[in-house]
């Protein structure tokens, strides 16, 4: 096999491009043109005659659906005992956002995505989304078997992600409403605004305790922005002591008012 890779690497014209993925991924490519697929986004792709959009797109479905796959079996066979609850749960915080966006800065992808200048930087869905696509060219290019093997070595093993990820508790807006919830605070989450951001709606969601307006989040989803908010608050919480002040002094205020309500409510 890696003789095989190496007499692709000498009659491909693409030897610059080749090399790069060889140190990144460490293998050569057998058909580059579908890594160059994964890492052009769609600011910048064109059409081909047949219609269909160069993009990484449709690779980045695919790789989706692969790394799902792969890492709900890996959880499944190393944690035996745990429920469905939790292979869930550390499934989800394996192949979340800042997850794939960590592996993929790591590994260098940045360097290799095409996009157009006007594209915002700071949209967190770009180099996720191009780590997704690769994970689809890998299998389309060596196999379902193949890329199962690099996930679990180069990305799941490399990174300690079962150690550092499965155990951990990611759901910031699960923390804030168990918080909450053991303090008798009254929560609520609003999306405020929507926009449209290269294509995609951004959200923003405020979190309120005790009606008192405590932050707001952004995001490319709801839950993302809920999630940027919850983590926003209970930062606050933590940190701030004004803040926890007035939570609390809104909570005694709501408290007299209901006692006040229900004892007037007994005397008629």
């Amino acid at each position: 096999m890696i003789l095989l890779d190496y007499i692709h690497y000498l009659l491909t014209p693409d030897k610059s491009f080749c090399r790069e993925l060889k140190h990144m991924l460490g293998f050569y490519p057998l058909n580059p043109d579908i890594y160059h697929e994964a890492f052009r986004h769609r600011s910048i792709s064109g059409r081909s005659e047949n219609e269909k959009k160069q993009s990484n797109e449709r690779l980045e479905y695919l790789g989706d659906a692969v790394l799902s796959s792969i890492v709900a079996e890996v959880l499944y066979k190393h944690f035996p005992t745990k429920h469905e609850g939790f292979l869930t749960k550390a499934r989800s915080a394996i192949v979340q956002r800042s997850t794939l966006n960590h592996i993929a800065t790591d590994m260098g992808i940045e360097s290799l995505v095409k996009k157009s200048i006007g594209s915002p930087s700071h949209n967190s869905f770009v180099l996720g989304n191009a780590f997704e696509a690769l994970i689809g060219a890998i299998c389309i290019d060596r196999g379902y078997r193949f890329c199962q093997r690099f996930v679990k070595e180069k990305v799941i093993a490399q990174y300690h992600l079962l150690e550092k990820l499965a155990i951990e508790d990611t759901n910031y807006k699960s923390q804030l409403i168990e918080y909450c919830q053991k303090h008798q605070y009254p929560i609520e989450f609003t999306t405020i605004d929507e926009k449209i951001s290269e294509g995609s709606p951004l959200f923003e969601s405020n979190v309120t305790i005790c009606d008192i307006n405590i932050c707001s989040g952004k995001g490319y989803t709801k839950k993302e922005s809920h999630q940027q908010a919850a983590y926003q608050a209970l930062q606050l919480i933590h940190n701030n002591q004004q803040i926890l002040n007035n939570i609390r002094e809104k909570r005694k205020q709501m408290k007299e008012v209901a006692a006040e309500t229900t004892s007037t409510e007994t005397s008629s």
